[in-house]
């Protein structure tokens, strides 16, 4: 406890004196470089420079002060470093309150002795006590941007850092002391991080902090290798590698610290730095240790990682404005893990900001795959500086936009003009998971505006679009088939026959008007209907009964990797070979894998029963006659009606039969000119199928009630010329003959009102008359 007390005793000592010296001056206008520490700023360092690049794109696309808008409380104080009196000094009390006493374990010497409970891998690891900050990332971030105060100075404060933790006994800890720097840095206001790492005037103390950090991993590393050698280790062979096998690399806490970083701009200024502190000490050791430490692999896994940043980038700021690209952060660990995010919806985003029509995506897609001015951004490719113009210019034609203007669509009529988004991730350039996404997008944009139902007839083009490629995708295109049905259709339709009281997923304040709109109601139908029929085409028989069911096939899944063996999707597309090993990876995709996951048989039974009912909705506006033609009606439109059995009558009710002749008639009345032909019929027939109605005197009832309200000038050969197998004949014929007689009576009594026609009446056979007067 005493030890404790003085410790902190000791560290608020040198932070108060720093506080209270008449002395600090801002280094952001010091012209002197120091040649250990300073120089090397943007003009050298392309990374820098990208670095600023970014910033500037971000101000742009989002707005000026846009990345300060969520700083913490406090961080503006490094900004105030010109002088103490800017800020009062850190009180003791408060000082207390952000550090805690912790027992850790760090790196000892051979003869270190151990608290007991160590195994033999733990053997020169030492326990010590030390003051940390605590875990309340409020207070510890408010210590932090006081501690670190003084890489905001002069080089005579510079090491003020350094005796600090010294005192707090926590310098030893070169894990910790990373991510307390990396917090601290992502905590400064942009301009302020900028000045701090990237002007060629400043002496840059942050990066003079972490040359010395550098300095004294290698010099941890090199004794451990020699120890090794010394000690006759079988695995030693006197080799440096700045990578073990555990993957460590220079500065390894801060490039985790990064890659979970989800202030885009910030990390790739962070990294950037930390690539230029890596870079300037390793060239300096490595002739010292006649190549065994080298700077090109001392640097390679942060240029990687700043790579993955820049890609980051380019899907984050050309999306901007747009929904969220997921349910967590955008980092570099996030996308790389493969479980949060799907780049391919992303790609499907940015497709849909260019078009909804689907033969024009097919075309852009097929543009990108061939342009010659693709370039991949996660690999070497994307370095350079004209490069990285090319991305800004999409970030801010995306921008421009979303302000009104017009989008980066197409590029092949200008050079400078800047392509959609698939032109940089050329590996996800996969039309059929792309398609599956666009549809997933569309019905949810149809959801929230669903009077839009051009919206709704693009989304069922995409749909189609997963027919591709003779049926290698069945399994996705009947997961996503199914899932726009439960997710947007079949809630209307329930809301439509039974109310919004067990339909949560609607607002009734905005369907609720639509459902009372029979031509919206009609239009939804019809794509209703063609969405149940490609459900349709991806059941498959399934059992010994030989029911079909739409049944998930893992041969045919997204992600049949995962489940041993190559991914249908993933195989086979030789023409994406050049992007196979870019970052992010395009083999697999989250979100298609769980609708797969997820999908469930679909019985035969219920899909047809909901073909039925839609089909009826069409022809009639009395919803309520539906109860007595469809068994368990009001079983119909939930969540699990598609999945159960679904009740059969084994031949057309009377309920049926009636219902059908009521919608002929009403067809009939309804029949607009100039003529009528066969697909008139098509959705009482697609009925009548269903129900197990005759068709054949379906279509003779449908042209007996054309004559019989007096439309026969709108009836076509092609109608009247229909055989034996499509017409019933004999219905036709009798039905026929009334009509016909019922016109000759008609004629006969009128001509007997008159008395010039009455000679002619005279004349006619008075049975014939009898007979047609009964007929």
């Amino acid at each position: 406890r005493i030890e404790y007390h003085e410790r902190l005793i000791a560290a608020y000592g040198v932070l108060h004196k720093f506080e209270t010296s008449s002395n600090i001056t801002s280094d952001g206008v010091n012209d002197e470089n120091d040649g250990d520490g300073g120089g090397g700023g943007s003009d050298d360092n392309p990374w820098a420079a990208e670095a600023q690049s970014w910033l500037d794109t971000h101000e742009a696309v989002a707005g000026r002060g846009s990345l300060d808008a969520d700083l913490p409380p406090g961080a503006m104080i490094a900004a105030a470093a010109s002088g103490a009196s800017a800020e009062e000094p850190m009180a003791f009390s408060r000082f207390v309150k952000c550090c805690e006493p912790k027992l850790v374990s760090i790196p000892g010497d051979d003869g270190a002795t151990n608290d007991g409970g160590e195994d033999e891998n733990n053997a020169h690891l030492r326990k010590k006590r030390a003051v940390y900050l605590c875990d309340s990332s409020r207070d510890r971030r408010s210590a932090l941007v006081r501690l670190f105060r003084p890489l905001t100075a002069d080089v005579f404060a510079f090491r003020v850092v350094g005796d600090i933790f010294g005192r707090l006994g926590v310098a030893d800890d070169r894990g910790t002391m990373q991510r307390y720097f990396g917090e601290w840095f992502t905590s400064l206001p942009a301009g302020t991080a900028s000045s701090l790492t990237i002007s060629s005037r400043s002496f840059r103390p942050p990066l003079r902090w972490l040359r010395e950090m550098v300095g004294v991993l290698i010099e941890d590393e090199l004794s451990k290798t020699e120890e090794s050698a010394e000690g006759g280790d079988a695995n030693a062979d006197g080799d440096f590698d700045p990578c073990d096998a555990e993957g460590l690399t220079y500065l390894r806490d801060l490039h985790i610290f990064v890659s979970d970083a989800s202030d885009l701009p910030r990390a790739f200024l962070l990294a950037s730095a930390c690539r230029e502190a890596v870079s300037s000490e390793t060239s300096k050791r490595e002739e010292r240790t006649y190549g065994r430490v080298s700077q090109r692999e001392a640097v390679e896994p942060w240029d990687c990682l700043l790579r993955k940043i820049r890609v980051c980038l380019l899907a984050t700021l050309r999306l901007h404005g747009g929904p969220p690209l997921g349910q967590f952060p955008v980092t570099v660990s996030h996308v790389s893990s493969g479980r949060a995010f799907s780049v391919y919806e992303w790609v499907a985003r940015d497709e849909l900001s260019i078009s909804h029509n689907h033969d024009e995506i097919v075309d852009l897609e097929d543009a990108c795959r061939m342009c010659r001015q693709a370039f991949d951004p996660s690999s070497p490719a994307g370095d350079g500086a004209e490069r990285v113009r090319t991305l800004g210019r999409v970030w801010r034609a995306a921008s421009a936009a979303g302000r009104g203007g017009r989008a980066a669509r197409f590029f092949m009529a200008d050079n400078d003009q800047p392509g959609p988004l698939l032109l940089y991730l050329g590996g996800f350039n996969r039309p059929v998971k792309l398609a599956a996404h666009r549809a997933l997008l569309l019905g949810g944009k149809w959801s929230e505006q669903p009077e839009s139902i051009h919206i709704l007839r693009d989304t069922v083009s995409a749909l189609r679009a997963l027919e591709a490629d003779g049926g290698r995708y069945r399994s996705l295109a009947a997961a996503v088939r199914l899932e726009l049905w439960q997710s947007c259709l079949r809630p209307v339709y329930r809301a439509v026959f039974f109310g919004f009281d067990d339909v949560p997923e609607l607002r009734e304040e905005l369907v609720g008007p639509l459902c009372a709109d029979p031509g919206w109601l009609h239009e939804l139908s019809r794509v209703a209907l063609e969405v149940l029929i490609l459900i349709t085409r991806t059941a498959q028989p399934s059992g010994s009964d030989g029911t079909e069911r739409l049944m998930p096939d893992s041969a045919h899944s997204v992600g049949g990797a995962e489940r041993g063996g190559v991914a249908a999707t993933d195989a086979g597309d030789d023409v994406d070979l050049p992007w196979k090993n870019v970052w992010p990876s395009a083999k697999g995709d989250m979100l298609l894998e769980n609708f797969e996951s997820r999908a469930r048989p679909v019985e035969t039974t219920a899909l047809e029963a909901h073909r039925a009912i839609v089909s009826a909705s069409q022809l009639t506006e009395d919803f309520s006659s539906l109860a007595y033609c469809v068994p368990s009606f009001e079983d119909m439109f939930q969540r699990h009606s598609l999945f159960a059995p679904a009740a059969v009558p084994s031949s057309c009710t009377e309920y049926q039969v009636e219902f059908l002749r009521r919608a002929v008639v009403r067809k009939a009345l309804l029949a607009v000119g100039p003529i009528v032909d066969r697909f008139v019929l098509e959705s009482i027939e697609n009925l009548g199928r269903s129900w197990g109605f005759d068709l054949a005197q379906l279509r003779a009832r449908f042209l007996l009630a054309m004559y019989d309200v007096g439309k026969d000038d709108m009836i076509t050969d092609d109608l009247l010329s229909m055989g034996p197998h499509q017409l019933d004949i004999p219905l036709f014929i009798d039905g026929g003959l009334e009509i016909v007689s019922a016109r000759l009576h008609d004629a006969v009594s009128t001509l007997r009102g008159i008395k010039t026609h009455r000679g002619i009446v005279a004349v006619l056979d008075a049975d014939t008359c009898k007979w047609v007067k009964e007929q």
